[in-house]
């Protein structure tokens, strides 16, 4: 199922983060995911999710995640309207589990 048409560049914020993350490894052998929490996930070479819920907005794109029970954040496209990622909102989804 295609999820959206447009391809974004890497946003800025990500770059910033990614290369944070080099920094803290190289001071402290550690990664940001060990002091935040959080794994970035966003795919450079597709531009798209490499996995997405029922419940995730269709005009999405994953950002990162929490690695528990689906957590995770996205860009919100508004159906392409955002120009480029720096400016879209980002949402917190939550799969609801079924018991």
């Amino acid at each position: 199922m295609q999820r959206r048409t447009a391809k974004y560049a890497v946003p800025g914020i990500l770059k910033q983060l990614e290369a944070f993350d080099v920094l803290i490894r190289q001071e402290t052998g550690n990664t940001l995911d060990d002091y935040m929490g959080i794994q970035f996930q966003y795919d450079e070479a597709e531009r798209e999710p490499d996995f997405a819920y029922p419940c995730d907005p269709v005009d999405s794109i994953l950002m990162a995640s929490t690695g528990w029970d689906g957590l995770h954040f996205s860009f919100l496209t508004d159906f392409g309207a955002v120009k480029d990622l720096d400016n879209a909102p980002i949402v917190f989804v939550e799969p609801i589990r079924y018991l």
